[in-house]
């Protein structure tokens, strides 16, 4: 792996196809990758029925019941550093809505990824 690829953030959708709300988000994920990707930040989506293991080690629940699909999860060289839908202090999942303007806020789109506050955070 390069330098430059250690340095990289990819910002990775988790679903299943059949999650309504994955289907909804989809376009928008889509929309998001095509805006906001560049030499230091990739878009990627895992379908969690074809990888149930990346379910369990990324602790998000794949059952029809959950509150998780999708999941959003940021990578900065390498480390998970964000995730929507996010938990609460409890452990239960935050009732989060994924629409385009909030998840640029979250994951700080807006800005080249060095220069974000959870690359501050962990240079």
């Amino acid at each position: 792996m390069s330098q430059e690829d250690e340095a990289k953030s990819w910002i990775v959708a988790f679903w299943a196809s059949w999650c309504p709300d994955c289907f909804f988000f989809e376009p928008v994920f889509a929309q998001l990758s095509v805006e906001f990707s560049n030499k230091q930040r990739e878009f990627g989506v895992v379908d969690l029925e074809l990888y149930p293991e990346l379910a369990e080690q990324f602790a998000i629940d794949k059952s029809t019941s959950s509150s998780q699909l999708p999941t959003l999860i940021l990578f900065h060289k390498g480390r998970e550093v964000r995730r929507l839908p996010a938990f609460k202090d409890d452990g239960k999942v935050k009732m989060t809505i994924l629409d385009k303007k909030g998840v640029i806020a979250y994951f700080e789109l807006d800005k080249e990824p060095s220069e974000t506050s959870f690359a501050k955070k962990n240079a």
